[in-house]
């Protein structure tokens, strides 16, 4: 067994346990210690990094947002660690690629901001999420959210004055109207607004309050697109319609337009490929490198080498003598 020795109650938990158990934590004295936690934001990518000791040496990127999730990585890093077949590379590769269907899921986009579907519907798991991405300092944070049909009108309220008090915009939209006129669902989230300074604009149309996001995303912007998480449908007058928000995302994303660098060429098209590709599969792309040596009279007189950097949600291009900073995430803040 393992157990989060961070967590007072530890010993009471496995009191009954009759077997070894094995502790994982920040704390000096666990038996998988992790260090050095800090968060990551860069072109996209929200998350934490630390490094492990003890059982097991590690340094770890998890393309999840937040403390709590260092501690989900330690507990799966403690649980794998007992099959003697897993190697810490597999262990290192799978952390950096993780993610939960729906729950501050990243979306992949060929963009400088990030993009955020989670299930979000009420005022206190919208809270969590929202003070969770404020830690990463973004440019602004966008909340789109709507709420769901013939349910308490009191989530209405709460969930309008949660996101107009911590978002910079937000932008109120449909969610499972069901039997209710979404307009009216909308008047109720404005009461909530209305008791902070948030400013927010009205998108009745869920498709195109994403694409009115996405339209008018900032570099640096946290984009949270809230309520729907794994769902992939939206119900409107006891009929269930097809919609699942990554497929509307790919389909926003616009089509390869040729400039007229050749070299430019090669990068947009990897780019948005890569993205489209990430989102539909569901399976961000694998670390890889490729390189050649090119010459544009466009860009420049000299032949130079381009280095296209894909790693899971985002593409880099990058020339001699420059460094490929994609894969050199900055530090935000640490996490106390």
């Amino acid at each position: 067994a393992a157990a989060n020795i961070d967590d007072t109650a530890w010993k009471d938990i496995t009191k009954d346990f009759n077997g070894s158990v094995l502790t994982y934590g920040f704390a000096d004295n666990a038996d998988l210690k992790g260090k050095n936690a800090h968060l990551l934001s860069e072109n996209g990518f929200v998350g934490v990094h630390f490094e492990t000791e003890g059982i097991k040496n590690l340094s770890v990127d998890v393309d999840i947002p937040g403390k709590f999730n260092a501690y989900n990585a330690l507990a799966a890093i403690s649980a794998v660690s007992f099959f003697d077949e897993i190697e810490d590379q597999m262990i290192i590769d799978a952390l950096k690629v993780a993610k939960v269907k729906g729950r501050v899921e990243r979306v992949p986009v060929p963009y400088n901001y990030t993009l955020i579907i989670d299930y979000a519907h009420n005022a206190l798991s919208m809270e969590n999420v929202l003070e969770t991405l404020r830690q990463y300092n973004p440019h602004r944070l966008i909340t789109m959210f709507g709420a769901g049909g013939n349910r308490p009108k009191v989530r209405r309220y709460e969930m309008g004055e949660t996101s107009g008090r911590l978002s910079d915009l937000s932008v109120v939209t449909e969610d499972n109207s069901r039997f209710e006129d979404v307009m009216d669902i909308i008047e109720d989230i404005k009461t909530g607004l209305a008791k902070t300074d948030g400013k927010y604009v009205v998108v009745p149309n869920r498709r195109d309050a994403i694409k009115y996001c996405m339209d008018n995303a900032e570099d640096g912007d946290i984009i949270v697109l809230a309520g729907k998480g794994h769902e992939d449908y939206q119900e409107i007058k006891g009929v269930k319609y097809h919609m699942d928000e990554r497929e509307i995302i790919a389909d926003i994303i616009p089509p390869f337009t040729p400039t007229i660098c050749p070299v430019m060429n090669l990068a947009l098209s990897l780019q948005r490929n890569t993205a489209v590709s990430a989102i539909s599969s569901g399976i961000p792309s694998i670390l890889s490198g490729v390189s050649s040596l090119s010459s544009c009279t466009v860009c420049s007189s000299k032949p130079f080498i381009i280095s296209v950097i894909i790693t899971p949600g985002q593409m880099q291009l990058t020339r001699t003598p420059d460094r490929p900073t994609s894969l050199a995430r900055p530090l935000v803040s640490p996490i106390t």
